[in-house]
């Protein structure tokens, strides 16, 4: 039970924090052709 517990955590927290890394890699990218 615990087990699940701990994937759904895992789950939630990539679906919270993979938008982010997404959007901070095209910011990076746009940072990077201005150069």
């Amino acid at each position: 039970m615990a087990r699940l517990t701990l994937v759904l955590v895992i789950v939630i927290v990539v679906l919270a924090f993979h938008p982010t890394c997404f959007e901070a890699r095209k910011l990076l990218n746009n940072f990077e052709k201005q150069q």
